[in-house]
């Protein structure tokens, strides 16, 4: 590959122009009026001749002795790594377990749709244009699910409410959903947003935030337990965890550096609570249960910690001089 440099000039008072090389516009039978492609990747521009983007193909083939588990993994690993076409074919015969498999893998993640299927293989691609679904857009949409989830938690415990905890869980599925999302549109570099890499490592805590209020839920609702009880002992922590997530959250994209300092400083709070609730659990079977709900309640508001700190951080490197 040969590299020139090119000076850029300034014409019109606004607009930016570099010449291109004359042999790469022979070549590509281009000349005045000519169209071409600009694609934008991070830090590369790229110029491609009208019409001549080259889409991205992978293949996966399925051996007959693979396991359901194995293939959704790889079909997730594939969509993270980025395809425009992605073929998938079987030895003979395509068994309805493997074709399952991939329609819900197609249901799972964002932007693909089942283009084409034979007794043999299925082709699935990639319609979404991430240009309408930023890094902004896509983790303050999985913010808000997440912080809905929470509250629900906090409801359905308050209320008694084993229906809306039963909710919460599939509600996880969608969080997925929007941090494969954001692994792919990092990897493949295509968002220009200067520090998305806070962006993804925010949704990658959010991401263990919505774990966390499934386990909850999962184990309220699974085990005999008297939600009265858990309320009246866990439900104070809960209540400070989330109310802690919410202020992060909030000061991340909002930027309010003085609030940070005060929201980070709240772990030795919500380990006060942590210590004073599980004083008054006790022992006992059904109080181990109990410490295992408030273990989880703590974690979360750990978690909203760390997105301080995130935001901090975020902050911080976008300024040159702060003060404090």
């Amino acid at each position: 590959m040969e590299s020139k440099v090119r000076k850029i000039q300034l014409t019109g008072g606004s607009t930016y122009i570099v010449s291109l090389p004359s042999g790469w516009v022979s070549r590509n039978s281009l000349s005045k009026g000519s169209e071409v492609i600009v694609s934008e990747e991070g830090e590369r521009v790229t110029v491609l001749p009208a019409g001549q983007k080259e889409d991205v193909v992978k293949r996966i083939s399925v051996s007959s002795g693979v396991t359901m588990s194995k293939l959704t993994r790889s079909l997730i690993a594939v969509y993270i790594s980025n395809f425009d076409t992605l073929i998938v074919t079987s030895e003979g015969h395509m068994p309805e377990a493997v074709r399952t498999t991939v329609k819900q893998f197609a249901k799972q993640v964002m932007g693909v749709e089942i283009f084409e299927e034979s007794s043999s293989q299925m082709v699935l691609q990639n319609v979404l244009d991430s240009s309408s679904f930023p890094f902004p857009k896509a983790t303050r949409r999985m913010s808000l699910n997440v912080e809905s989830m929470l509250q629900d938690v906090i409801r359905g415990i308050h209320e008694r409410d084993t229906v809306l905890l039963r909710n919460v869980i599939p509600r996880d599925d969608d969080i997925d959903r929007y941090q494969w999302y954001i692994f792919r549109e990092t990897f493949r570099g295509n968002d220009s947003v200067k520090d998305n890499t806070y962006f993804l490592l925010l949704s990658r805590i959010l991401e263990r935030i919505a774990d966390h209020s499934v386990n909850i839920s999962r184990m309220v609702t699974e085990e005999d337990i008297d939600l009265e009880t858990l309320s009246s002992v866990t439900l104070g922590t809960m209540e400070r965890s989330v109310r802690t997530v919410s202020d992060a959250i909030n000061a991340f994209y909002s930027g309010q550096f003085d609030s940070l300092n005060d929201i980070i400083d709240r772990k030795s709070d919500i380990a006060r609570e942590r210590e004073q609730a599980s004083a008054r659990i006790g022992k006992g079977t059904k109080l181990s249960f109990l410490s295992r709900v408030l273990e989880e309640m703590t974690r979360i508001g750990y978690y909203g910690t760390d997105i301080a700190e995130l935001a901090m951080d975020r902050y911080v490197s976008s300024k040159e001089e702060i003060e404090i």
